[in-house]
C-alpha cells in the first residue's frame, strides 16, 4: 500500500525500502572506488538545455523538468521505457504539488523521440540510466557534438548517486525523492551560471 495511510516502515521514507538503501550504497561504493567519476567531468559553459531520463517519465523526470523549466532553464524529459502519452503518476501529481509544481499537463515521452543536441546535458538517476544514454548519444562523440551525461544525484547535497525509483512508493519517501531532485537541480544550474568545468 502507497500513500500515507499508513507510518513508513524503517528504512523507507529516506530510502524507499530495503532495496533503494542496498542500492545507494552500492553506488556510493561505485563512487569511492572511481567508478562514477566520468559523470562528474561536465563543461557546464556548454550546457542550454537540460534532458532528464529515468525509466518512464511518470515521476522523477518529470518533476525535474517542471522545477527547471518554472526557474527559467530550458528543459525536456524522457523515459527509457516510457508509453507516449501517458500522464504523471498520481502519487507524483500529488506530491510535485505540495512542493508547488504542477504536472497534471505532462504526458510521457520515450526516449526513441530525443534528438541529442551538442549543447544538452543528460542527467539520469541510476548508473545503468547514465550508461544506457551514453550509448544513445555516441553517435555524436566523433564528430564531437554527443550530449553530455551525468546522474542527477552527484550533484545534491548530501551527495546520492542513485535515486531510487518513488513509484508506488511511500509519501514521505516522494518527499525524499523530490527534495534530492531539487538540491541537485539547484547546484546544477548554479554550475550552469557560473560556467564551471566539473572536476
Amino acid at each position: 500500500m502507497s500513500g500515507e495511510a499508513r507510518p513508513p516502515r524503517p528504512l523507507e521514507a529516506a530510502y524507499g525500502g530495503k532495496t533503494g538503501f542496498a542500492l545507494l550504497q552500492i553506488s556510493h561504493m561505485q563512487y569511492r572506488l572511481g567508478r562514477l567519476e566520468r559523470w562528474e567531468k561536465i563543461d557546464f559553459s556548454r550546457v542550454r538545455r537540460l534532458v532528464f531520463v529515468c525509466k518512464g517519465n511518470i515521476s522523477r523526470s518529470p518533476y525535474a523538468q517542471a522545477q527547471s523549466v518554472k526557474r527559467g532553464f530550458p528543459a525536456v524529459s524522457f523515459g527509457i521505457a516510457a508509453t507516449d502519452g501517458s500522464p504523471a503518476e498520481t502519487q507524483a501529481l500529488e506530491n510535485a504539488r505540495r512542493r508547488g509544481v504542477d504536472l497534471s499537463q505532462h504526458r510521457a515521452t520515450n526516449l526513441g523521440r530525443y534528438r541529442p543536441r551538442q549543447q544538452d546535458l543528460v542527467l539520469c538517476y541510476e548508473t545503468a540510466q547514465a550508461e544506457h544514454l551514453e550509448a544513445y548519444v555516441a553517435d555524436g562523440a566523433a564528430a564531437g557534438t554527443a550530449a553530455q551525461v551525468s546522474l542527477m544525484g552527484l550533484w545534491s547535497l548530501p551527495r546520492r548517486p542513485l535515486i531510487f525509483d518513488p513509484y508506488g512508493l511511500h509519501d514521505r519517501y516522494y518527499q525524499t525523492c523530490y527534495a534530492t531532485i531539487d538540491s541537485a537541480l539547484e547546484h546544477v544550474l548554479i554550475s550552469i551560471a557560473g560556467g564551471r568545468t566539473g572536476v
